[in-house]
């Protein structure tokens, strides 16, 4: 037993082995498995196919491909890929007693067991490929034999779960899967990234009983946003933005401003003004100041008792990677001031001057952000910058900036088609890709990431929730900027004069709604856009666009 080793009365146990290839000589090393109701322990190693498993004591022990311990001492990862059951519900996190197993990718020898109520004879184990079989034949303490229910294999390049013989074969699991199950066994988790999604990851952890550390390389938090205005987006679905914070456990204690009206500038010169009875979007503060998302978080994440670690480079090995985009798939230069201006929210849409972009103006309390966005052309950037601000002043005349800071930002985005990799790390916000397409407005969908992140490390995996809420709306994204970027100057002006005479936010809603038009036209796209040779996105990424090549 291992050292320091909790010595708990008999549990009846379920059992679930897994080995990876390459570290055999570990394999008989005592394993303390803490989980939910009782701690394990590997009492014998058995020799499985060629392969070895072993018999484990505990309430609930979990798949343990030793591959991914990285020599980390006792610190476990469950990997399971692909599977075709619920694993939360097969491991008992909530629900009925576990009946077995199914196995992953990057798993080549597995065994999902409960004691049976009485002797029962001999066990069958399903090990490879479909048609595969091999036995086993051992013993739990007390004379109990192992039952034949409850177990199932999947092969690392078989789509097919093999069962074998038993109750499991009679509709155990669901159709669908929640593929990516992977529950750490110890409770610390590491975070790499301080920002919204980090944060948001560490603050919903700690809650569930996690010991957490986000280790943040910029000391006071922010980042790389320097106190400007950014958008939180509320057209996007029709549950308010601010309450789906509230339904995650975020109760949103920040300076927000609820948008209902702005200014269109098209490229004609033509102003259309907009307006909506509810807020199409918050405008919120980015940064370290005092109100901004980023001090709210880190206020929670401290409350809940997070650690913090600022200035301190994150772990290789980080349980979580929340360190933002990996590479420019769009970029924006802004200019962060003081002003005298009243309260403005303007936006120029002029494929002249902004190409695949557009530019903005938010000036609000005094506080006032200018920026150019674009997704292609981005060489022109500076002169787009001038050439809007040029416009800008023109409508708005002569204001005043005072305290002007002018930087650039970038973003990335690719489709994840899970946010867990294969290595087990969890990727969230835009380091895994994760982003609006179409404006650049991806705040909340990376608070939607934190929540699924958190939700499948304690175990609670949701893929019917990933495609839905993370997954199909930045298709539809895709679909709508193929489209944004076919518009040309009068395209624009008609849409500027259609927003002015309609609810803008029903407008939004209406344009960036999943349907199965938008789908179809995402799917086309997507195939003669994905990148296929130069991608420098996470692990998890499952599509992403071509970089854009020198001419």
């Amino acid at each position: 037993m291992l050292a320091g080793a909790e010595q708990r009365p008999a549990h009846p146990p379920l059992v679930v082995l897994g080995a990876g290839e390459g570290e055999r000589q570990q394999r008989d090393e005592a394993l303390v498995a803490e989980v939910p109701g009782g701690r394990g322990e590997f009492r014998r190693p058995v020799r499985v196919g060629g392969e070895v498993a072993a018999e484990v004591a505990a309430d609930q022990v979990l798949l343990a491909p030793l591959a991914e311990r990285k020599q980390r001492g006792v610190d476990l990862a469950g990997d399971v890929r692909e599977a075709g059951c619920q694993l939360p519900r097969l491991l008992g996190l909530g629900d009925p007693p576990p009946k077995g197993v199914v196995l992953g990718e990057e798993v080549h020898v597995g065994l999902a067991v409960r004691p049976a109520a009485e002797p029962r004879g001999r066990h069958e184990l399903g090990v490879g490929g479909q048609g595969k079989r091999v036995r086993s034949r051992f013993s739990v303490p007390g004379e109990q034999r192992l039952p034949t229910h409850g177990l199932a294999h999947r092969h690392p390049r078989d789509s097919r779960p093999e069962y074998n013989r038993g109750r499991f074969a009679r509709s155990e699991c669901p159709p669908t899967s929640t593929a990516g199950y992977n529950f750490r066994v110890s409770r610390q988790i590491r975070i790499a990234g301080g920002g919204l999604s980090g944060l948001a990851a560490a603050v919903q952890l700690a809650r569930q009983g996690f010991e957490v550390e986000v280790f943040d390389r910029h000391r006071g938090g922010g980042g790389r946003f320097a106190g400007g205005w950014q958008v939180l987006e509320n057209g996007s679905r029709d549950l308010d933005a601010l309450d789906e914070l509230r339904a995650m456990g975020l109760e949103p204690a920040f300076a927000t401003v609820p948008a209902t009206r702005a200014l269109f500038l098209d490229g004609f010169g033509g102003t259309h003004e907009v307006a909506s009875a509810a807020p199409y979007a918050y405008f919120v503060r980015r940064g370290g100041p005092e109100g901004s998302m980023d001090s709210w978080l880190r206020s929670l994440a401290l409350a809940v008792g997070v650690t913090l670690r600022e200035g301190v480079p994150a772990p290789a090995d980080a349980e979580v990677v929340a360190t933002g985009p990996r590479q420019a798939d769009g970029a924006a230069r802004e200019l962060v001031f003081a002003s005298d201006l009243a309260d403005t929210v303007a936006v120029l849409f002029d494929p002249t001057i902004t190409p695949t972009g557009y530019a903005y103006l938010f000036c609000l309390g005094g506080h006032g952000t200018f920026g150019v966005a674009q997704v292609r052309r981005l060489a022109g950037l500076p002169q787009a910058h001038e050439l809007a601000w040029r416009r800008f002043r023109e409508v708005f005349g002569e204001f005043a900036v005072r305290e002007g800071r002018e930087h650039g930002q970038f973003m990335n985005f690719s489709v994840p088609r899970h946010l867990r990799a294969a290595d087990g790390r969890w990727y969230v916000g835009e380091a895994a890709g994760v982003q609006d397409f179409l404006f650049g407005l991806g705040n909340r969908l990376a608070l939607r990431t934190a929540g699924l992140t958190a939700a499948g490390i304690a175990g609670r995996w949701d893929a019917r929730a990933f495609s839905a809420s993370v997954q199909r709306p930045m298709r539809t994204t895709v679909a709508a900027r193929f489209l944004y970027e076919r518009l040309g100057r009068r395209a624009f002006a008609a849409f500027c004069r259609r927003a002015g005479r309609t609810d803008f936010r029903r407008l939004l809603l209406r344009l960036q709604r999943p349907d199965l038009a938008k789908d179809a036209l995402a799917r086309v796209v997507m195939a003669a856009w994905r990148e296929r040779r130069d991608c420098r996105h996470a692990g998890v990424c499952g599509w992403c666009r071509k970089l854009e090549r020198e001419p």
